[in-house]
């Protein structure tokens, strides 16, 4: 049987902190999900998880949208949006959060215009390359 939680052995500053988030002694002590004192109740607890979040997002849109031709392959596209693949003038870097950001706002159609109209020859296309990859 895990120990119950006790209230006196918390200092002043963290029992303000979890009464300020509505975690009262006796909630505290039921063992109460503190993730809201915390501060975390509405992001995800790191950079990683949200990051592979918005990749799911991101294949998800891809497969949508090119999912039905020949040449998909989702294995692949989902490996290359968060890990990149390839060395030298082929290699591809995984997309950024803010890039990640970026795709994932945007509506299918949007998404689709942008990729196919990029131009292979810039700068942001080989940041964006990982999008545009496996299609």
């Amino acid at each position: 049987m895990p120990r119950r939680r006790q209230w006196s052995l918390l200092s002043e500053n963290y029992q303000r902190r979890l009464l300020g988030a509505g975690i009262s002694r006796e909630d505290y002590e039921d063992g109460a999900n503190l993730k809201k004192a915390r501060g975390h109740s509405k992001t995800p607890e790191n950079k990683r998880e949200r990051v592979k979040k918005l990749a799911e997002k991101l294949f998800q849109k891809k497969e949508r949208i090119w999912g039905d031709r020949l040449k998909w392959d989702g294995d692949r596209a989902r490996k290359v949006i968060l890990r990149g693949s390839g060395k030298g003038e082929d290699r591809v870097n995984p997309l950024s959060e803010a890039d990640l950001i970026f795709l994932t706002s945007m509506e299918d159609q949007e998404f689709g215009d942008y990729i196919t109209d990029m131009d292979f020859n810039t700068e942001e296309y080989q940041r964006m390359k990982a999008a545009a990859y496996y299609h």
